[in-house]
């Protein structure tokens, strides 16, 4: 007898045990294709499981892919959050926002910082940490400020 596909619930549970969102379209994925959701699953619970990058620097990649295609709120919203709950602060967010701008053109500018004046509203009114700068800047070879 070939194995049982996991369960809705069970595989909501893996997504959750590794601290992964379960998204709204979850339940219509599995429904469809349940082996396809699992396995969708088994590779994204593997995905997150970085070993070189720290998380604050995985969420810098993922604002700046956010800000190129313009990715709306709220999924941009939690990569900034993630940001800052991982230590970043405003400065460092708005040099991601101001490099992906430079490179891929500036309406990756206006939707990131659109996104980030409107986290930091929030984030504010709710009273959570978000740093503007770091106490110290250690300097930057070729950095404007120094000269």
């Amino acid at each position: 007898m070939p194995p049982q596909d996991p369960t809705l619930d069970e595989l909501r549970d893996t997504m959750a045990a590794n601290e992964l969102p379960v998204l709204h379209w979850s339940e219509l994925f599995y429904e469809y294709d349940p082996q396809t959701y699992a396995a969708y699953v088994a590779w994204t619970t593997r995905a997150r499981q970085h070993i070189e990058l720290d998380p604050k620097i995985r969420e810098f990649i993922a604002i700046a892919i956010d800000c190129v295609v313009a990715w709306p709120s709220p999924y941009i919203d939690v990569h900034l959050n993630k940001a800052f709950d991982a230590g970043a602060t405003v400065q460092e967010i708005a040099d991601v926002i101001m490099a992906t701008g430079r490179l891929m053109g500036p309406h990756s500018y206006t939707h990131g910082f659109y996104a980030l004046e409107k986290v930091l509203g929030e984030r504010e009114a709710k009273g959570l940490k978000t740093p503007r700068r770091r106490e110290k800047l250690d300097p930057v070879e070729g950095d404007r400020a120094q000269s």
